[in-house]
């Protein structure tokens, strides 16, 4: 099966990160969650697509939890594969908590991010074997394919909500979230673009000049 292109570019990441899991495992030993916290303390991530930049406080704290998730499924008595380092990690952990989650129901969504973020800490440590596609760890692929299509309007008018009234609610509650409710309906900023805007200095008198909490950092205009 061909291997996506993004794939190809985070292989050229590979064993990036093996000298500092080592030094954080000579630290503490036989405390991977430990391990973990040091590890994503001291490494400077980079984005795996587009510019070349680092990623986000958020994506960080994205891997992180779903590592810490990974680990404290393996060490469940239920399943008992507990991994005393970090770069203990195998295909055979990651198929076993693969399995975990499959049998809770996961969705889709959940089992390709918690498959991402395993694949990642496997190239930093130099192991971009140790990690399967998801579409190879499943038994009917079929059923964990992602869609990134809407099968149903998401319209609130469709779905006869009355949009002036729950921003009228919100207001009640809270005026600046309903302020910011009313810059993402007419601006069309995303929710965190909402949330840190600062009017004086978006103001360009016929456009908006959106600077803070813009996807990947970039400043954008908006008429």
């Amino acid at each position: 099966r061909k291997e996506p292109s993004v794939l190809k570019a985070l292989r050229q990441e590979s064993g990036t990160g093996l000298a500092l899991l080592r030094k954080v495992e000579r630290a503490f030993p036989g405390d991977p969650l430990r391990q973990l916290s040091e590890f994503f303390a001291r490494f400077s991530l980079t984005a795996g697509t587009g510019r070349s930049r680092a990623v986000s406080f958020r994506t960080m704290e994205q891997y992180q939890e779903v590592l810490t998730k990974c680990l404290h499924d393996l060490a469940d008595p239920t399943v008992n594969m507990k991994v005393q380092n970090l770069t203990d990690l195998s295909a055979k952990h990651v198929r076993a908590v693969t399995q975990v989650w499959v049998n809770r129901g996961c969705s889709a969504s959940y089992l390709a991010s918690q498959n991402t973020a395993l694949r990642r800490l496997a190239i930093w440590m130099g192991k971009p074997d140790a990690v399967p596609r998801l579409c190879d760890l499943v038994a009917d692929p079929t059923l964990y394919r992602r869609s990134y299509s809407a099968l149903t309007s998401k319209n609130w008018e469709t779905a006869g909500i009355d949009i002036e009234k729950v921003f009228t609610d919100m207001e009640a509650e809270c005026e600046i979230t309903g302020l910011q409710l009313r810059l993402i309906l007419v601006n069309g900023l995303r929710a965190r673009e909402a949330v840190m805007f600062k009017p004086f200095a978006a103001d360009r008198g016929d456009s908006l000049f959106i600077s803070s909490g813009t996807k990947g950092g970039r400043a954008r205009i908006i008429p």
